[in-house]
């Protein structure tokens, strides 16, 4: 008898259990359409329903609206329910006036990830011709997706239908325009950054970017608009453009004199590049800027050596030291030799790497290195990383600094992860390189030189960067790496004698 109702109870529970997977429909259409136990396709039917419920008067429009919105921004359900939803509301003959429905696609477009959403939101803009949303269009452009080529995304054949007389380097760049932080600060910074970084993917080099520029040079510069006058100013005194959306703001602090030593810097800055002929100027990007700089000051023999006697200074350099190669993962078939890179590294990437190599040999950098690899390895909630500067201290003009920026306790990701705190981004525009540790143990040259997303940083915040591998003791290997992808391994620094 136990056993038999022992039976029967659980029977009944397996039946409820079972009965709980199957919900009913209960009538109330708004109720149902958000019940996440009814089936997607019952309730991508039901919302079909609404405006007939609202004609008929069942519902009203107000919390019709209010409900398909819900579902709308709701990114866990599918794209075919959401799309539904949408179109419910934005289609031609959608709930929401023209002025909500723009408001609602702009809203969505810039952060969506589902690209069947931002199909049928870009459909919606064309249908409307909401020129007004280019901007959110560009920004969802932005967004990279590996899945589709940029000529087939959705956003791409908006853009064009919207503007028929133009090709997309210039909608994108007339939105980078018109858009000025000062009317909307916090906004229009984001919609010039996300345009400047579609540019980076559409003008891969900058040449069609210095084309556009130099349209507005005969103009003067723009009043309250600190970002665009950077890039005129950039281009004429600089002669170069930043390629990356966080690469323009680095230009745009620049020129507005933020950062540690950034007083008199351009000035410096500009009669560094002054100095260079047009061969010495190919290539020329804003990370190589403060090496010119320094080295117009401290080593002038550099200035006057061609291409050909730099490779040979580096290559001198190079040869007498040893190397340790990355065996883990697939970039250990990365090459990181000179002769394999020098290919690609031109004119002003040579003087930064001999000035980078001069600040890492000295007793002082070193010193400084070693002490943070071990404060590194001893937190193991984090990678370590900072900057290497020239010192700012009246009476050391030549010095280098390595300042350390410990990532903060709410950017600490893991013990393979370093992540730079905006005080380190705001207070190292002057700065010669980037750098952080692998030295999650002593000997860690398995993982020596940088990871794919080590390079990912540098290409995306446009700098010369350095990774310290832990060797041993008293060993640190060093892999120097560009946005290019060029990585040069600069051999091994050890543990100044006398140094804790």
């Amino acid at each position: 008898m136990i056993g038999r109702c022992g039976f029967l109870v659980l029977g009944c529970l397996v039946i409820t259990a079972c009965a709980t997977r199957k919900p009913k429909i209960t009538g109330d259409l708004l109720e149902d359409i958000r019940n996440p136990d009814l089936a997607f396709t019952t309730r991508i039917a039901l919302t079909e329903e609404v405006p007939a419920a609202i004609e008929s008067g069942t519902i009203s429009q107000t919390e019709a609206v209010e409900a398909l919105k819900d579902i709308v921004w709701m990114r866990r359900l599918p794209a075919p329910m959401r799309a539904v939803a949408l179109g419910q509301l934005v289609g031609e003959h959608g709930l929401l006036t023209n002025e909500e429905g723009l408001l609602l696609v702009m809203g969505l477009l810039p952060t969506e990830t589902d690209p069947g959403i931002r199909l049928a939101a870009s459909q919606h803009v064309v249908r409307h011709n909401w020129v007004e949303a280019t901007s959110a269009l560009v920004r969802s452009f932005s967004k990279i997706d590996r899945a589709v080529p940029d000529s087939a995304r959705p956003e791409h054949l908006a853009l064009l239908e919207l503007h028929r007389d133009k090709d997309i380097e210039e909608i994108v760049f007339d939105t980078f325009v018109e858009h000025s932080p000062d009317e909307d600060r916090q906004l229009g910074s984001r919609i010039r950054r996300d345009a400047w970084n579609l540019l980076s993917r559409l003008d891969v080099d900058g040449e069609m970017r210095v084309n556009l520029l130099s349209g507005l040079l005969d103009q003067p510069p723009p009043e309250n608009d600190p970002m665009l006058s950077a890039l005129r100013r950039g281009l004429l005194e600089l002669r170069t453009i930043p390629l990356t959306g966080e690469e323009l703001e680095w230009l745009t602090d620049l020129h507005e004199g933020k950062g540690v030593g950034a007083n008199g810097w351009w000035e410096g800055a500009t009669d560094a590049v002054a100095s260079l002929d047009a061969q010495q100027r190919r290539g020329i990007r804003l990370r190589h800027i403060e090496a010119l700089r320094w080295a117009k000051a401290n080593r002038p023999e550099w200035f006057a050596a061609t291409r050909a006697e730099l490779l040979t200074e580096l290559d001198s350099r190079l040869a007498a030291r040893e190397h340790r190669r990355r065996a883990t993962d697939i970039m250990k078939f990365r090459s990181e030799d000179l002769s394999s890179n020098q290919e690609q590294m031109a004119w002003p990437d040579l003087i930064t790497a001999l000035v980078i190599d001069d600040a890492i040999q000295t007793a002082r950098i070193r010193s400084a290195l070693f002490d943070q690899a071990e404060e590194d390895r001893e937190d193991k909630t984090t990678e370590y990383g900072g900057i290497i500067r020239i010192s700012i201290l009246r009476d050391e003009p030549d010095t280098y600094v390595a300042a350390l920026y410990a990532p903060k306790p709410v950017m600490r990701e893991s013990d393979t992860s370093f992540v730079a705190s905006p005080e380190m981004l705001t207070e190292s525009t002057t700065a010669l390189a980037h750098y952080h540790f692998h030295a999650q143990t002593i000997r860690n040259g398995l993982y020596a030189g940088p990871s794919d997303g080590d390079m990912l940083y540098a290409a995306r915040y446009g700098r010369a960067c350095i990774v310290f591998t832990a060797l041993d003791e008293v060993t640190l290997g060093v892999d120097l790496y560009q946005p290019d992808g060029v990585v040069l391994d600069l051999g091994e620094i050890k543990r100044p004698v006398g140094s804790s």
